[in-house]
């Protein structure tokens, strides 16, 4: 999904009713993908296997693209590797995913569930929770400590900085769809397939046919 915001594509015009997915844009987007997979460039085994980062982990891929909460799991490779920002369309861009604490309505604590929720999120106990574990933070100025993997971090938390707010926000109204994950999954499969018999422009009306089913 990063490759459409960095070629300047937006998923969303008016969420769930008006997409760009069938754009002459989005289309183009979507036939590199496959020729980057038809010439070799790609291997198909990272979508065949459903996890790309145990194929790095091998040596035999020369890059992942993946989050950061790989890093870490990456320690004790028997390789020399590091991280290094995104190849770029006509502009930088990426996705944001992560974790987050939430209240329930009409469970008789919401008054409490806020104030944890704002609690947690002050600068104290936010930068003391999450120092010295593999993910980044939510939190614009915060003071983390990454230790060893400081300069892996450092280009990672660079690409948000460069993302502009409406991939941001066209990224959370994506969120929001139900299901969304494995659709897009399974788009991405079949642009990697080589038994494929789908246009571009087809797999593409596909997906945006498959995510308005979903939406809410």
């Amino acid at each position: 999904m990063p490759l459409f915001y960095q070629h300047g594509i937006e998923l969303w015009s008016t969420p769930y009713t008006t997409s760009n997915l069938k754009s002459a844009q989005a289309v183009q987007v979507a036939e590199m993908m496959m020729r980057f997979y038809e010439e070799g460039f790609l291997g198909d085994q990272t979508y065949v296997t459903k996890n790309s980062a145990n194929l790095f982990r091998t040596g035999s891929y020369g890059f992942h693209m993946s989050g950061n909460w790989n890093v870490s799991g990456y320690q004790n490779l028997t390789f020399n590797w590091t991280v290094v920002p995104m190849p770029q369309g006509t502009n930088r861009a990426t996705i944001l995913g992560g974790k987050s604490l939430a209240a329930f309505a009409n469970s008789g604590a919401e008054k409490a569930a806020k104030e944890f929720i704002e609690w947690m999120a002050e600068a104290e106990q936010h930068d003391a929770y999450t120092s010295g574990v593999p993910y980044l933070t939510p939190r614009l100025g915060a003071e983390v400590d990454y230790g060893i993997y400081q300069e892996q971090y450092d280009v990672f938390l660079s690409e948000i900085a460069a993302t502009d707010q409406k991939y941001v926000q066209d990224w959370l109204d994506q969120v929001m769809i139900p299901g969304m994950y494995p659709i897009i999954n399974q788009f991405v499969e079949d642009l990697a397939n080589p038994n494929q018999t789908k246009t571009a422009a087809q797999l593409l009306a596909d997906l945006e046919t498959a995510l308005k089913n979903v939406a809410p």
